[in-house]
């Protein structure tokens, strides 16, 4: 079939992407780009500071973006929701205002950013979770940045710190804002 033209049976043939390029793959077939490379671990383990650790993992990861695609601005569109949300977002309501089924998004998402909008908006909620552990009540704390309840906060906390609120309030560890020294926007 050719683009706009039916076939016998008066059948139009599936809409292309407005991106697409002629002759690529389309849908399953289509060959995944490979992950960015990661620093090596001895790079990794020779660096002195968190500052150095996070800036050799900086490098590679813009350099990965260099060579990614043009930026997607439905992509975009629902990394600055979750993002101005604090993690607050329900994905299923962005999904719905796409127009798009949520296979398709959740797939053109995790290609750029390699998780699921859900898993992203997990990281946020925690980083803006985090930034205030040992400063606010956790039941506020769990209230304020939408957790269910006290344990649901603690769970999230074990799951992306490896550590309860308690002992990363006291032990300082630093997430990805706190070893930069900034605040999560």
């Amino acid at each position: 079939m050719r683009a706009g033209v039916p076939d016998p049976r008066g059948r139009l043939p599936p809409p292309r992407h407005p991106r697409a390029r002629p002759g690529a793959q389309s849908g399953r077939h289509r060959r995944r780009r490979p992950l960015p490379r990661r620093p090596p671990p001895e790079r990794l383990e020779a660096a002195a500071t968190w500052a150095e650790r996070i800036a050799l993992v900086e490098g590679e990861l813009l350099a990965a973006l260099a060579d990614s695609a043009e930026p997607d601005p439905l992509v975009d569109w629902m990394w600055d929701r979750i993002r101005r949300s604090g993690g607050r977002a329900r994905i299923g309501d962005l999904v719905a205002r796409t127009g798009w089924s949520h296979r398709h998004v959740t797939s053109r998402f995790a290609r750029r950013f390699g998780v699921s909008p859900k898993a992203a908006a997990g990281v946020v909620r925690f980083e803006r979770a985090a930034a205030e552990v040992g400063r606010v009540p956790l039941p506020d704390l769990a209230v304020r940045h939408g957790y269910a309840d006290q344990s649901h906060l603690t769970r999230e906390m074990l799951r992306y710190a490896g550590e309860p609120p308690g002992r990363l309030a006291a032990g300082g560890h630093p997430t990805a804002y706190t070893a930069l020294g900034t605040k999560p926007r």
